[in-house]
């Protein structure tokens, strides 16, 4: 393939890719993944996320320097931003799975299963009447196992008429998301590589 139509086909990979990108990263800071990092204090993944996001758009636009330019010193600094941010995205990956289980990093949480083996009860929710639930009356129902079983009871249909059920074939698609996004970018980062290579 010609230096040129190599440089064109990483560029629209790496378009392709970065695409996918943004709109995850859209999606988890919508979400509230980057308000929760700062709130915890724990700011290395919010950090490490928006880094690899940083790096993998510098590149993209020293990428598309060299396509306009043609000099050789832009496709090796792209190559070098790419493959940096390849690394951050894999550090991403690792960090955020749940494997083997996921932390339980609130000290409430820890607290009230270690002094009753058990896991604690789910947040309140508001009632099924659309009233916020008070510190007051959640004391008083968790200390009646009549009124305890009846407020799982509410705040369980209360959840499944707020949710919708999602389709098994649209979960399969939403976990493709970032699969693409992967290997996206290892083809972009084997691309980068031979363009480079073929341009000194």
């Amino acid at each position: 393939m010609p230096h040129r139509a190599l440089a064109l086909v990483t560029l629209a990979c790496w378009l392709f890719t970065a695409s996918i990108g943004v709109s995850m990263l859209t999606t988890w800071v919508a979400r509230g993944g980057l308000r929760r990092q700062w709130a915890t204090g724990d700011r290395f993944l919010a950090k490490l996320v928006i880094g690899h996001a940083s790096l993998a758009l510098t590149g993209l636009a020293v990428w598309a320097s060299y396509v306009v330019t043609g000099l050789v010193g832009l496709v090796w600094a792209a190559t070098f931003l790419i493959a940096f941010a390849v690394g951050l995205g894999l550090s991403t990956v690792i960090l955020l799975t749940p494997f083997p289980a996921r932390r339980d990093d609130d000290a409430v949480t820890v607290a009230y299963r270690h002094a009753t083996g058990a896991a604690p009860p789910p947040p309140a929710r508001p009632d099924p009447r659309g009233r916020p639930l008070s510190t007051e009356a959640l004391i008083t129902a968790l200390a009646d196992d009549v009124q305890t079983s009846k407020l799982v009871d509410d705040m369980v249909a209360t959840a499944l008429a707020s949710e919708r059920p999602v389709r098994p074939w649209v979960a399969r698609l939403v976990a493709l998301i970032p699969v693409a996004h992967g290997i996206g970018a290892l083809i972009t980062v084997l691309l980068a590589v031979l363009t480079a290579v073929s341009a000194s």
